[in-house]
């Protein structure tokens, strides 16, 4: 985990309190990207504030699984940083968020 920490502090979607926070709230999965459900599930209170949340991502083996685990935990970062405020479900915005940290990785990796 601490070289997909370095990762995401290199895309800016990692502080110390979102890992304090998320490294409790992960699972890894050993299945194949192809057979797996992943994701970052929002839970919310009574009066619609996202409280909580888990993150399902696949054991990092290769590139493919790295990228899943960058957009899931992309999507983990913007949702706490509201957490306690009603989320907003723009599903096409966080997905283009999440999907430019995979491309911003890529082209970071390609540059070394």
């Amino acid at each position: 985990m601490d070289e997909l920490k370095e990762i995401l502090n290199e895309l800016g979607i990692f502080n110390d309190e979102f890992w304090e926070y998320v490294k409790s709230r992960v699972f890894v999965m050993p299945f194949k990207v192809e057979e797996g459900c992943w994701g970052c599930f929002l839970i919310e209170d009574e009066q619609g504030n996202l409280c909580n949340l888990k993150v399902l991502v696949p054991k990092i083996v290769d590139q493919r699984t790295l990228l899943v685990n960058i957009h899931e935990f992309a999507h983990a970062y913007e949702l706490f940083n509201i957490l306690g405020s009603k989320y907003d479900n723009d599903v096409e915005r966080s997905e283009e968020f999440a999907r430019g940290k995979e491309k911003e990785y890529l082209k970071r990796k390609s540059n070394h």
